[in-house]
């Protein structure tokens, strides 16, 4: 599966498999360009798809899935809106975060100025405290 060039005005759209469809509101996907993941990923205005090319058995992205699923209500993590496996590729496509990516220019030429308040998120206790939460329970692994 090509990597869509962002210098390109019109590019294609994910080819989303019918599961998806019914779960994602039809709406006009934007390349995002600035991950390393090396999975296509799209955004729009609600939600995110990502999308990696089947290699054999393997399967990033519902070891993604499941670390989500286990990450849910002990940090903000995006909610899962869901997964799909094809013959060519593997689809996740979750919820946007409320949230601004550390990368927009306010955070690079301000960082003193970003103040982040978690009260927004139902967080676990430990969380709250500073405590580091235990991920050996998680049977997702953290490759």
């Amino acid at each position: 599966m090509p990597v869509p060039d962002p210098l390109q005005p019109d590019l294609p759209q994910p080819e989303v498999p019918q599961p998806l469809r019914r779960v994602l509101p039809a709406v006009r996907w934007e390349a995002v360009t600035n991950g390393q993941s090396g999975a296509q990923v799209w955004s729009s205005r609600r939600h995110v798809l990502k999308v990696v090319a089947r290699q054999g058995l393997a399967r990033p992205l519902h070891a993604e899935l499941l670390r989500l699923r286990w990450l849910a209500g002990r940090l903000p993590v995006p909610e899962v809106v869901g997964y799909e496996v094809t013959p060519d590729a593997e689809y996740l496509a979750v919820a946007r975060l409320p949230a601004v990516l550390a990368v927009e220019p306010l955070h690079v030429l301000e960082p003193g100025d970003i103040i982040v308040d978690d009260s927004e998120f139902d967080l676990e206790p430990s969380m709250k405290s500073g405590m580091p939460i235990t991920i050996t329970s998680c049977t997702a692994g953290w490759v």
